[in-house]
């Protein structure tokens, strides 16, 4: 804006000098020229007083880009709140992080009370029968059974019925123990349920075919030590599966909190 009005200025100012020139050769100027004069020089102090200097515009360009640096300098954070704006966002996302840790704590706390109800309402019972089963049968027909062919007490027929009565026992318990549902508990827990089912099935199994080499020993009367060693070996192996079977359940047991008397 500052160049325009030193541009009218000086058109001016050559148009006042031109003008005088003619008015002075033709000695007895008309009105008009004389008006034309005057105008020119007004329009040349007019520019004169309102263009600014040189120094003027440059000591405003100047200061508008001091400005402008400052105002630049006075936005950009120091490295002290650099720092702690990262240290605030840090310990934001660290407050997020515990937050999201305690909301899925809680819910695999309350996964894992409703896997234990469903575990002591729906399986414990059942899994408790199916040992108690296990048990007895070995306890109350096995082992009397035995003892009293070794005191006398029991004959041979008797035995023999009683081996037939073991191995019905454990057969019915290795078709019954795959039967027991697991469908409400996680798919780890369904795993160690699963490996509990097997393990007692086999043991089941091996007892089975334990009292049918009995029952062929007192058949045949056949009580040599290569026949008591097959039979032994096959109570030991049943031994073994339980075993495994009983700790697969107490980790199981143990996962889901179940506490036992």
């Amino acid at each position: 804006m500052g160049a325009l009005f030193i541009l009218v200025g000086s058109l001016g100012f050559t148009v006042g000098i031109f003008m005088l020139i003619i008015l002075l050769i033709r000695r007895k100027p008309k009105k008009k020229w004389g008006l034309i004069t005057g105008g020119a020089f007004a329009l040349t102090v007019l520019g004169a007083a309102i263009s600014p200097s040189v120094e003027e515009t440059e000591k405003k360009e100047t200061e508008t880009v001091e400005t402008a640096g400052e105002v630049a300098k006075t936005e950009e954070p120091t490295a002290e709140e650099k720092a702690k704006n990262e240290a605030e966002a840090k310990a934001k996302a660290e407050e997020e992080k515990k937050a999201k840790e305690a909301e899925k704590a809680e819910e695999s706390k309350k996964k894992l009370a409703k896997e234990k109800e469903y575990y002591i309402n729906e399986i414990k019972s059942k899994v408790d029968t199916q040992m108690q089963m296990y048990d007895d049968a070995w306890s109350s027909v096995w082992q009397p059974t035995f003892e009293g062919v070794g005191n006398g007490t029991v004959d041979v027929y008797t035995a023999y019925d009683n081996m037939k009565t073991v191995e019905q026992r454990y057969k019915t318990l290795q078709s019954s123990i795959p039967a027991i549902s697991d469908e409400g508990l996680s798919k780890e827990n369904q795993k160690l349920f699963s490996e509990f089912k097997s393990k007692m099935r086999n043991a089941s199994m091996w007892r089975a075919e334990a009292a049918i080499k009995a029952q062929k020993m007192f058949d045949k009367g056949d009580f040599s030590p290569s026949s008591l060693d097959k039979m032994k070996g096959d109570v030991e192996y049943a031994d073994s599966e339980m075993l495994s079977a009983i700790i697969s359940l107490t980790t199981l047991e143990a996962t889901l909190e179940v506490e036992r008397e």
